[in-house]
């Protein structure tokens, strides 16, 4: 699949991800809406009301019980490889051109911003590797450079240089 069809693929299932659960609510509201009249008459059995109380007090305690577990602890193999090892040479993939393949819709303040980060992520690896930080945070530049985060799409693409941030293992 191309570059452009990741893209695509990656944004429509963070979309089907976000709308998925309104959908559902949606679906158990309109099934709810046409079976009311049916099962009206039910609901005033006292029978009725405490199987319904039941079933949502089951469902509460089992709900609070996943809340309440507690997250796995790390390993020691995990929390040596973690501590005790070298930090990773980033392989930086920078895109060729502002905008990519969307070349024609950068402007000039965007072009200039691109080429003054050009070393950015060199320049801040080699701070962080430097004997006095000694650090094992290190930063990839990535290929993509549609730096759009949770915003609004109707403004169309906003261009930069998009960087991974990790720590070696």
């Amino acid at each position: 699949m191309s570059f452009i069809g990741d893209k695509i693929a990656r944004r429509a299932e963070r979309i089907y991800r976000e709308v998925k659960p309104f959908a559902m609510y949606g679906i158990v509201v309109l099934v709810g809406y046409w079976l009311w009249p049916i099962v009206w008459p039910y609901f005033s059995r006292p029978e009725v009301l405490a199987v319904i109380v039941g079933l949502m007090a089951i469902a509460i305690i089992n709900l609070s019980r996943q809340v309440a577990r507690k997250p796995p602890r790390p390993n020691k193999r995990f929390l040596k490889k973690l501590f005790h090892t070298e930090p990773i040479t980033p392989q930086h993939n920078p895109p060729k051109a502002a905008g990519g393949e969307l070349g024609f819709m950068v402007t000039d303040e965007y072009r200039r911003f691109f080429a003054d980060f050009a070393e950015f992520a060199d320049t801040v690896n080699w701070w962080l590797a430097e004997e006095y930080v000694a650090s094992r945070w290190r930063l990839q530049e990535l290929p993509d450079s549609d730096v759009r985060l949770n915003v609004d799409y109707s403004h169309g693409p906003i261009f930069g240089r998009c960087y991974a941030v990790f720590r070696s293992s």
